[in-house]
């Protein structure tokens, strides 16, 4: 079994914790919002808690944000950017809250997602393929926004870089994406019939052989050229990517079926892990979430007993939603249960969603005196 280890000590590394997002839509590091003192005792409540890892955003920006004065990667200048440069403030604060998990020595598990919401980068990922449409499927199905994520990845870490080099050794993984799928209501696969041409080569939508290679094939590419970018400019650096179940999307038993039908109750095909386990990334992660069985879930998708042989799995994101338990006791007590329940299937981690805000409708670590947090103390 797949498994991480200390590089000093050859010790079996567990990266368990929380997700660290304290406001809607990520707004976590927005100059503005960002608490360094109330990041800095969260940081520290993880550590006193035997966590080991915190998951979060490197956002590229939203317009719900922006409306209320809050900017991210984009910055405020974001109409006029027309070079790959990142918004210094954010990277400031997003530095510091990498400074301070290092301080309480907990890897942060960095979620990178779009590119910022500028000119620079828009109008590379908008180029060409007009056969292609919406940014889940352009961001890996198109040269120019595969380029602007090479580009904007480098930037970053350069970024993290200037300010001390010593930090890139706590970020446990760069997500390339998160939750990676593809969308029935948008082209290329609201189609059923006709040749779409791709980055990845043209695909015929009225074969479900075909579609399916147009999914996996474009999403393998994207992976791998991120992941070559992103070692490039931290060698030492792991990469990952996240995805959730076909059983919550109401797939169960489509498994393999090409993307079809194109009109259930629910569009989104989420990638699945044995594409994940195909790439050159180096670590796969899964979501659960409570009513699901954990089990049935990886089944939905297809997963076997043998990728974890290949790569280590670790389930990015677990919690539960709010209608799910009657009190935070029972809440406490079921979030446990599923963490064991995903440690025991082999995974090698989990971090639970999330710490403290409850602009959220799940259940949050802190709330109601930390009984969850007592509760998944590790």
């Amino acid at each position: 079994m797949a498994v991480f280890r200390d590089s000093a000590s050859q010790e079996v590394f567990r990266p368990v914790g929380s997700n660290y997002v304290p406001g809607l839509v990520h707004k976590t590091f927005s100059p503005g919002f960002y608490d360094p003192e109330q990041a800095g005792a969260a940081l520290a409540k993880m550590a006193e808690g035997g966590f080991t890892t915190v998951r979060t955003w490197a956002y590229h920006g939203h317009i719900n944000n922006r409306q209320q004065g809050f900017y991210a990667m984009e910055g405020p200048d974001y109409h006029n950017q027309d070079t790959p440069e990142l918004w210094q403030p954010y990277v400031d604060n997003l530095v510091d809250f990498i400074a301070r998990a290092c301080h309480n020595g907990i890897y942060v598990h960095l979620v990178i997602d779009r590119e910022p919401d500028t000119p620079f980068y828009r109008d590379q990922v908008n180029s060409g393929y007009p056969d292609v449409e919406g940014f889940h499927h352009r961001e890996y199905m198109t040269s120019g926004s595969i380029e602007a994520k090479e580009i904007y990845v480098a930037e970053l870490i350069a970024n993290i870089k200037s300010r001390n080099p010593d930090l890139l050794s706590t970020i446990f993984a760069y997500e390339i994406r998160n939750e990676i799928r593809a969308d029935t209501r948008f082209a290329p696969f609201n189609r059923t019939e006709g040749h779409v041409n791709t980055v990845a080569g043209t695909y015929d939508m009225g074969s479900p052989e075909s579609r399916l290679a147009c999914f996996e094939e474009n999403l393998t590419l994207f992976l791998n050229r991120t992941s070559k970018a992103i070692r490039k400019a931290d060698p030492e650096a792991l990469t990952t990517a996240s995805i959730f179940a076909y059983l919550p999307v109401h797939k169960d038993g489509l498994y393999g079926e090409g993307l079809l039908p194109i009109d259930m109750r629910d569009t989104r095909w989420p990638a699945l892990p044995r594409v994940l386990v195909q790439s050159d990334i180096d670590l796969v992660s899964f979501h659960g979430y409570v009513p699901y069985d954990w089990d049935q879930a990886l089944r939905s998708s297809g997963f076997k007993q043998e990728f974890l042989t290949k790569k280590p799995f670790i389930c990015g994101e677990f919690g539960a939603h709010r209608w799910a338990f009657e009190t935070v006791e029972l809440a406490g007590a079921g979030l446990l249960d599923l963490r064991n329940t995903i440690l025991d299937s082999g995974f090698s981690g989990a971090n639970q969603f999330t710490w403290d805000t409850k602009e959220h409708t799940r259940w949050t670590m802190m709330e109601e005196g930390a009984v969850i947090f007592e509760a998944l103390r590790y």
